[in-house]
């Protein structure tokens, strides 16, 4: 309950009736402005405190009374309460002190100044609590204190009044700022009402409600992956082990590898080739290192190309041995016959054998053997073509496509054979001062030769040279020409042609001149089983000097002059042929030709079948088959196969 002065602090004190009354009205006891004798807006509780002097006399006082007047509604005196205290001073009469200086009072002996003094703030005797200060004789707190029961309190700290007078925080609980928190022990921080470590909790790692994720640990503050992990994807992960994050973030295994000690690895046997992991110890793909590929029918095996079985491995490719032409029974043994069975050259079709003048022991060669033994060289193109072929070095060329070249000038001991039926010189060839070559199942589209001054094949000045199974046509000078000095020559198997109806269509001269009396007891040349066939107009061939043996050819080319000319000095052995719709069979031109002729059919030909003397015989061995079997033969059989 507060006092009269602390409720009304502007009213004065004054002295009546031996009461100092610290009323508005003085001691009439009436409201001057409302004429009642206490003031009509005093409620309930409304307090006066006067100090009554009970001995002394005028002067001092043996003892004091405070009296405690509290004023009910309407000014009626609800009770009143008298202190007596023993005082000593003078008293004081009309705000006068008899002894104590203007403005203060004596109170237990002492002249206090009631506006200030905290012991006797506003009268004697009335003590501030603690906290509190007298200021103008009332009671008041301190700056940043409040007054609530029990005292002056800091309302930001003191737990019994956190905030506001009388809010108590809970047990265990302090005021911090105005609200209760935990009691956290130090170096904790509350959290959500916890006390949590911020150094080590993993749902307030740093400050509160910041949590670790995707099973990081808090530590000194910081969300990290534990026992040296990384943050990847939102997750911790062991990038030692991790195939999506193997040695850092995002780095993903592929390829069938996995993640070891932070590096991607193929498993063992195994490399990573072309994106892949590849067992190289059976990849024929990848056989013993990427990219390491096995040659077509070689399979892997313990990291090394190896042929299926029965086949072998010549030229980095797999063979058949007993049925390879080009590796007949041995690496590089090339058939000339183009065919091989159970490891054996087949023998050329149509004969058992090199059959006519080249197989004739002569000018220090015994027969014709080509680069038989000789290295096997494969070629698709002119300057390996031309390479291969020259010098005199035994060798065995195979051409395995078409190739374009004015002139290929082959050096002696050389076999030149297509690969295929299909394998076509564009352009010519030229063997000039050789030997021992044989030139077998090649195409030759002599239109663009150069050699010879046009010849699909030109012969000069060269010995033992073996034509077989060629189909030669459009050559601007003779399809196959042989002069100046060449000798031992045998051609079989082969075709000659014209794809047009024009100027010198002259297909095969042995001889260039009656005055080239170097080829006497030369030019000894062997046709068998040849076929002149279309728009083929002469020269089938047209003779001089030589020995010419002609037995089991063809002859289709109808609108033809002639087909075989004997001319100077040429001796003619014509035997066994078929010709078939052609004019002029066989002719003689020059007195000192000879030309005898012997189980040849002339089915729907006419004009000249000519014959003089008896030609020689030959020296070799051979069969001839008859007219007509010869036709089916060179038919079925002649050209490249």
């Amino acid at each position: 309950m507060l006092s009269t002065m602390q409720r009304f602090p502007s009213w004065s004190k004054v002295l009546c009736a031996g009461l100092l009354l610290a009323i508005p009205w003085g001691c009439s006891g009436s409201d001057p402005a409302s004429g009642t004798g206490m003031p009509t807006n005093a409620g309930t509780g409304t307090t006066a405190t006067s100090t009554v002097g009970s001995t002394g006399g005028a002067s001092s006082f043996g003892s004091s009374s405070v009296t405690t007047t509290t004023l009910g509604d309407n000014g009626a005196t609800a009770s009143t309460t008298t202190t007596t205290t023993a005082t000593t001073g003078t008293a004081t009469t009309g705000g006068m002190t008899g002894n104590c200086a203007a403005g203060q009072v004596e109170c237990a002996g002492l002249c206090v100044m009631v506006e200030s003094d905290n012991g006797n703030c506003g009268g004697c005797g009335m003590t501030c609590q603690s906290g509190q200060s007298c200021q103008g004789g009332v009671c008041a707190c301190q700056q940043g204190l409040s007054a609530c029961a029990g005292g002056c309190v800091d309302l930001m700290s003191d737990a019994d009044n956190c905030g506001t007078c009388g809010n108590a925080c809970p047990s265990g609980q302090v005021c911090s700022q105005g609200g209760c928190a935990l009691a956290c022990e130090q170096a904790l921080t509350e959290c959500s009402q916890s006390c949590v470590d911020l150094d080590a909790s993993s749902a307030h790692c740093g400050s509160c409600d910041n949590q670790c994720q995707g099973g990081q640990a808090c530590s000194g503050g910081s969300c990290g992956c534990a026992g040296g992990g990384a943050f990847c994807g939102g997750e911790c992960v062991d990038t030692s082990t991790s195939n999506s994050h193997c040695g850092e973030c995002d780095n993903a295994c592929t390829g069938g590898q996995t993640c070891n000690a932070g590096s991607c690895v193929c498993p063992q046997g195994q490399l990573f080739c072309n994106e892949q992991c590849r067992n190289v110890s059976q990849d024929p793909a990848h056989c013993g290192s990427c990219d390491e590929s096995c040659d077509s029918g070689q399979s892997c095996v313990n990291a090394s190309c190896q042929c299926n079985g029965g086949q072998t491995l010549c030229n980095d490719g797999c063979v058949d041995t007993m049925t390879d032409p080009a590796n007949c029974g041995s690496c590089g043994n090339a058939c000339a016959s183009g065919g091989c069975s159970n490891g054996t050259c087949n023998p050329v079709q149509g004969t058992g054998e090199l059959v006519g003048w080249a197989s004739v022991s002569g000018d220090g060669v015994n027969t014709t053997t080509g680069g038989e033994g000789g290295e096997v060289v494969s070629v698709n193109g002119s300057s390996a073509l031309s390479s291969a072929a020259s010098g005199s070095t035994p060798r065995v060329v195979q051409v395995t496509g078409n190739i374009n070249i004015g002139e290929l000038d082959v050096g002696s001991n050389k076999t030149i054979v297509g690969m295929s039926s299909s394998v076509t010189i564009n352009g010519g060839i030229k063997i000039n001062g050789e030997q021992n070559v044989i030139i077998r199942n090649l195409n030759i589209n002599g239109s663009s030769s150069d050699a010879g001054g046009g010849d699909g094949i030109h012969i000069q000045d060269s010995h033992h040279i073996w034509v077989d199974h060629v189909e030669i046509w459009d050559s601007p000078d003779g399809n196959l020409d042989i002069n100046d000095y060449s000798n031992w020559i045998t051609v079989s198997w082969s075709i000659f042609r014209y794809t047009h109806t024009g100027a010198h269509r002259f297909s095969n001269l042995i001889g260039s001149g009656d005055g080239e009396t170097q080829d006497q007891n030369r030019l000894k040349v062997t046709w068998h089983h040849n076929w002149w066939s279309e728009n083929v107009h002469e020269r089938m061939p047209r003779v001089r000097f030589g020995q010419v043996h002609v037995f089991n050819n063809y002859y289709t080319s109808s609108g033809n002059n002639y087909c075989i000319r004997a001319g100077h000095m040429a001796n003619i052995r014509v035997e066994n042929n078929y010709f078939e719709n052609v004019d002029s069979p066989h002719e003689l031109d020059a007195d000192n030709a000879t030309m005898s002729a012997s189980g040849n059919e002339y089915p729907g030909s006419t004009g000249a079948r000519e014959t003089r003397g008896t030609a020689f015989s030959p020296p070799y061995p051979y069969t001839p088959e008859s007219a007509s079997a010869a036709r089916s033969a060179v038919m079925a059989s002649a050209g490249p196969q």
